[in-house]
């Protein structure tokens, strides 16, 4: 049972984070530290992530406000090319590409944050900013977890049954929390604005760098 909590958890921790513009792999990497907990692994990774998926896939498939028209299709379109291109070259051109998309592929930096940045920095309303974002982690989620699919395929590696209830608990957890979440932030996002999570992630980074200087 404790697993399984866990399993909750991590999967609630990755539904919250995910859409918004504080870093889930940040998240996902210090709470088990914090916690002490163990590393569920690579298929445990990929199942909360297909939860969050499965979730924003769901939210948009309703959202009547945003329609996924031929315009909007072909900027996801665009906007995927260089975090697609940078994650196939092993980030190897991050460096050179200011691309918004591409640069949320280092850890800790937010995908849903730079995306959202981006777009109110383009002129764009936060709503439509925010609507925009949550749309562009569909292709990025999918790719990112074929990724790493494919490589829990070339490692030969094997799920234990027993760990399956595990992975179903994380699945489940990261995409009711997921649609919950998104749900909330676009309904509040013109109220609380970006300024809540940029004194969280300042505050956070902060509280960090000091420990790890102890």
């Amino acid at each position: 049972m404790h697993d399984i909590l866990q399993a909750c958890l991590l999967g609630l921790v990755q539904g919250f984070t995910e859409f918004l513009p504080v870093s889930s792999s940040a998240h996902l990497i210090l709470l088990p530290k914090l916690m002490g907990w163990q590393d569920f692994g690579l298929p445990f990774d990929i199942a909360i992530h297909i939860g969050s998926l499965f979730a924003i896939v769901g939210y948009f498939f309703k959202d009547r406000v945003f329609k996924l028209n031929y315009r909007n299709l072909l900027l996801v379109i665009i906007a995927t090319i260089p975090v697609g291109l940078s994650g196939l070259l092993f980030k190897k051109i991050i460096a050179h590409n200011g691309c918004a998309q591409a640069i949320a592929i280092i850890p800790g930096v937010s995908r849903s944050g730079i995306t959202l940045t981006a777009g109110l920095f383009l002129g764009f309303t936060s709503a439509f900013a925010a609507r925009f974002s949550f749309l562009l982690a569909i292709p990025v989620i999918f790719l990112a977890g074929g990724l790493q699919l494919l490589e829990l395929i070339m490692d030969h590696s094997s799920i234990n049954m027993q760990f399956i209830p595990i992975l179903i608990s994380g699945f489940l957890s990261s995409m009711i929390s997921s649609l919950v979440f998104v749900w909330l932030f676009l309904k509040f996002i013109k109220q609380i604005g970006m300024w809540p999570f940029v004194i969280y992630r300042t505050l956070l980074g902060s509280l960090l760098w000091a420990s790890s200087s102890w």
